[in-house]
């Protein structure tokens, strides 16, 4: 009997030692959280923007929304139609954004829509300076140009732009 309760016991010992070794059920790992917070100016500047006005240095504000002027930014390429189309890569950082070398189309444009395809091209050449006014993009180079984004590419406090 002895021996039998003694390969009980072992037979007892020997299983705890298998379960202990075994791989326990564990919590499924939780999906990665999107960041909280604020978005940054490149993941704000992201999608297709209305060039709604512009203001030359030391000029008037004037509204260009009614010329169907726009913008586009994927995160590395910008494509436009002004009064030509044309299409470059840029980087943003903090609130500078920074182009490499824009291709375009070489129409001649007279009048208003000349004079922003001046100013954004000229931006282009130049550092333009980027800034949110509200759910608008403003940016900032040889003229102030603002933006009205088309359609909502982000999220940001809850709000869809």
């Amino acid at each position: 009997m002895k021996k039998i309760l003694a390969s009980l016991s072992m037979i007892a010992l020997l299983g705890a030692g298998c379960a202990s070794s075994s791989p326990s059920p564990q919590a499924p790992t939780p999906a990665p959280q999107a960041p909280t917070g604020k978005m940054s100016m490149a993941q704000f500047m992201t999608g297709s923007w209305k060039i709604k006005s512009m203001q030359m240095v030391g000029g008037n504000i004037q509204d260009v929304s009614s010329l169907g002027l726009t913008l586009n930014f994927d995160g590395t390429k910008m494509t436009g139609k002004v009064c030509n189309n044309m299409s470059g890569s840029y980087t943003v950082e903090d609130n500078l954004v920074k182009f490499g070398p824009v291709i375009s189309t070489k129409m001649f444009c007279e009048g208003l829509p000349g004079q922003v395809e001046s100013a954004v091209t000229t931006g282009f050449n130049n550092n333009l300076t980027i800034s949110k006014q509200g759910e608008n993009l403003v940016m900032i180079g040889g003229a102030v140009l603002v933006l009205e984004r088309q359609g909502s590419t982000g999220t940001e406090d809850g709000k869809v732009y």
